[in-house]
């Protein structure tokens, strides 16, 4: 059974619209929202509240008598009058409102909890691999990503070293997979209740985001790769994980190996058709069922579009992957 995150707030307008957000995230909490402090005591006496964030203006004596795991005010600016409490700042991002709440709950309690309950979700991994134009690989991924998300909860991770995705969708975000990665070389264990506040959308796909240029990459080795890749699969709570790879990263067999399932991209004339070969034997791919050879169309007509991103899942690449790839028997 899930800890209780409550979360109370006497301005409605303002309640609804975090709890819409934190609805959108994959956090290791039951969530319970309430405006009033009546009910929240009521329920606080039925139930064990694990984690408690509350507008200072509905703080009250009453509120300091509930047994909370951990009690967090949602200051407007003002100094608490008590000043013990810790507290976050209520008019910022609903994002980092959630990630200095997580930070500020015991960390290693998040993480050896969360590992209890969900260990067993074991979402599957995709691993996306090209032999030509990294950005038409780019565009592929998140074609793909769009359409798995239509009926399932997909985390797509770019890994490769140069990406613009953040500069297209014009997302601010102070946390991004650089950050996770020093985090998890730290050995900090709170790193994955980070993660949710990270997370940004195209549509329905979740990605967390990735700087234009990334020397973290190629400093992990395969090993410290295989064992971030796992912790992020089995603790984000995503049905798919999808993996934009390349050659930036250390360890590509091994990553690959941890994959339910490889896709690799190339063109079908003679020379890419040889480089298929090279790369089949270089990574010992000998059992046939253990990966796929695609080759999707071109995007440059795609790339002209305004919001084409946004429309990935429908271009001539989406429906390349409805036909060849996601397709019933494929």
């Amino acid at each position: 059974m899930s800890s209780v995150f409550a979360v109370c707030d006497i301005e409605t307008d303002y309640a609804v619209r975090f709890m819409e957000f934190l609805n959108q995230r994959a956090l290791p909490f039951e969530v319970q929202m309430f405006t009033s402090v009546p009910p929240l005591c009521e329920y606080g006496k039925k139930k064990h509240i694990e984690l408690l964030l509350i507008s200072e203006r509905a703080m009250c004596e009453e509120v300091r008598s509930l047994k909370v795991g951990k009690l967090i005010l949602l200051s407007e600016g003002t100094e608490d009058a008590a000043g013990e409490l810790p507290s976050v700042y209520k008019y910022q991002s609903s994002a980092q409102v959630v990630r200095e709440v997580l930070d500020c709950y015991s960390a290693e309690q998040i993480a050896v909890q969360a590992a209890r309950e969900i260990r067993n979700r074991h979402g599957k991994m995709i691993g996306v691999y090209g032999l030509f134009d990294p950005v038409r690989q780019m565009l592929f991924s998140l074609a793909l990503g769009q359409i798995l998300a239509e009926s399932r909860r997909v985390l797509y991770l770019n890994l490769q070293k140069y990406t613009a995705l953040m500069n297209l969708t014009g997302d601010e975000t102070e946390g991004t997979l650089s950050d996770l990665l020093y985090f998890y070389r730290q050995g900090k264990k709170g790193l994955f209740y980070r993660l949710p506040g990270m997370i940004r959308q195209i549509g329905r796909l979740e990605y967390v985001p990735v700087p234009f240029f990334s020397e973290d990459l190629g400093e992990l080795t395969g090993e410290e790769w295989v064992g971030f890749l796992e912790e992020i699969r089995n603790l984000s709570g995503h049905d798919v994980l999808l993996l934009d790879l390349s050659d930036s990263i250390r360890g590509l067999p091994g990553i690959l190996e941890l994959c339910t399932e490889r896709l690799f991209l190339s063109g079908e004339d003679a020379f890419s058709i040889e480089r298929r070969r090279m790369l089949e034997k270089e990574l010992e791919l000998t059992e046939t069922d253990s990966f796929r050879w695609l080759s999707p169309p071109e995007t440059d007509g795609i790339r002209q579009e305004r919001w084409f991103l946004e429309s990935l899942g429908t271009s001539c690449i989406g429906e390349y992957i409805k036909k060849y790839v996601t397709a019933p028997g494929k």
